[in-house]
């Protein structure tokens, strides 16, 4: 064969000098001699085109790392096959001190999300909606909407590469007509110049990243999406657990980058509980290190079933701005909307808040619910609720300013008639100020009189104590 006479070419000055594999130690060349020697011959199979295949290569590696005597195992051979690979073709000028720094800011293809030109990771456990969620940024950049769950998108529309070898051509045809990226004769957008898919596929060896950087060449500033990491990377034995488990991504990203290339890699996340964004990637920590930029996806309520609306947290890592999370929602026809988690932050707050209630504290806060914006005073609880051992409106009062010490109400000052009488309102604290609507012409703690709300009242941090007044057993 072709490549056996080239090995025996490239092999013949690294022969022991008594023409045997048998020699002794001691008569070869020193170690590092020897190291040099094999990393030579490395780089002169990685430039012979007439060598097929890392298969090939790496037979030649093993056979000449028996005759040196190197005693080196598989995965060192592939190691030094790879750092032969990442010394081909063209590289990057490097930073020298004296000369002048081209400064480029931060690129976004949408803002604060998804980073321009360099590896994005998305992590999440399976069916979370990962490719559904970068298939509709895809479909936000290449349809111009210049706005996606709230955030700038960039101006460009770029083409873009699929690695898909997780689904199947039929589940990647129903995804990108889901999204409008097949037309109605059946046609797939020009801007997304291929998939491969679960039949057809290709993988981060060194013909799938030939591919990828021909592309790269071809369509600058493109975004090439891998999806999943596991399925396109090639069978080489190695761990998803060992840091070598990333040299093809690394050898990628090296021969794309200087085309601009933006990489989306779509990972599942560990099973660790609650491990979130760097240590939620499964597998080796030199991932997460190597991407600039890592989101993390999940769901609001892990027990969630897949039904008509799909409630989920984005969260990111970056080097390049600030954290972010927001919360989506994605709809039953395949629509995101977003906000700020703040809101559902205290929605959970108030939830856990609620489940702590005693059974009267939990009547009267149905009671605000039932008021809504009109507000509840304590004569207005009293009467309908039982607080037993007289001085009942005592009692009403202490449960609703219970209630407002721990976050579920709120409650004015309130002044009313002629008089100038004075009193105190309540309503849900879920209430803004502005909607109150107790506008009443009775005053609701007398018989007559106008009521007037003038200010809120000023919580002491000793709220809860004063109005227990020493019977906090009898409350709680």
């Amino acid at each position: 064969m072709q490549h056996q006479r080239n090995f025996e070419s490239m092999t013949s000055m690294s022969a022991p000098a008594s023409g045997t594999s048998e020699a002794s130690e001691a008569s070869l060349p020193p170690h590092d001699e020897r190291m040099r020697k094999l990393r030579e011959l490395a780089k002169n199979l990685i430039d012979d085109q007439g060598i097929p295949s890392d298969i090939d290569r790496l037979s030649i590696l093993r056979k000449q790392n028996e005759i040196l005597k190197l005693k080196l195992n598989e995965n060192e051979l592939k190691k030094i096959l790879w750092e032969a690979r990442r010394l081909d073709g063209e590289r990057p000028t490097p930073l020298v001190g004296g000369c002048k720094i081209v400064l480029h800011p931060t690129e976004w293809l949408l803002d604060q999300i998804i980073q321009a030109g360099v590896i994005n990771l998305l992590v999440a456990m399976p069916k979370t909606g990962k490719t559904r969620l970068i298939i509709r940024i895809i479909k936000a950049l290449l349809h111009g909407e210049g706005i996606f769950l709230g955030r700038a998108l960039n101006e460009n529309t770029p083409y873009v590469l699929i690695f898909g070898n997780d689904q199947t051509s039929r589940e990647w045809s129903a995804l990108l007509l889901d999204n409008g990226l097949i037309n109605d004769a059946n046609v797939l957008t020009e801007k997304v110049s291929i998939v491969y898919c679960k039949e057809s596929p290709e993988y981060l060896d060194e013909q799938g990243i030939a591919k990828m950087s021909a592309w790269a060449k071809q369509y600058p500033n493109g975004i090439i999406l891998i999806d999943s990491l596991a399925t396109c990377m090639p069978a080489n034995g190695v761990s998803e657990n060992d840091a070598e488990f990333v040299q093809p991504l690394a050898l990628m990203q090296e021969k794309v980058a200087p085309y601009g290339a933006t990489v989306i890699v779509i990972h599942h996340t560990s099973k660790t509980e609650n491990a979130k964004g760097v240590l939620a990637s499964r597998g080796t920590s030199a991932l997460p290190a190597l991407c600039s930029q890592i989101l993390y996806l999940r769901h609001v309520n892990e027990d969630q079933s897949w039904g008509q609306e799909k409630k989920l947290i984005l969260s990111t890592e970056s080097r390049a701005a600030q954290s972010v999370e927001i919360y989506l929602t994605m709809g039953a026809n395949g629509e995101w909307s977003a906000q700020s988690t703040d809101n559902l932050r205290e929605e959970r707050q108030r939830k856990k808040t609620i489940e702590k209630l005693t059974s009267r504290q939990t009547e009267a806060y149905d009671q605000l619910i039932i008021t809504s914006v009109n507000g509840l005073t304590a004569k207005n609880l009293q009467l309908v609720m039982s607080f037993d051992g007289g001085d009942e409106e005592r009692k009403a009062r202490a449960t609703l300013d219970q209630l407002a010490t721990i976050g579920l109400a709120k409650k004015k000052d309130i002044s009313y008639g002629p008089s100038g009488g004075r009193g105190v309102i309540y309503y849900d604290s879920a209430i803004k100020e502005n909607e109150i609507q107790n506008t009443t012409e009775e005053d609701p703690e007398a018989p007559e009189g106008n009521l007037h709300v003038t200010r809120p009242v000023e919580e002491p941090a000793d709220a809860l104590s004063d109005c227990l007044d020493g019977d906090q057993d009898e409350y709680f």
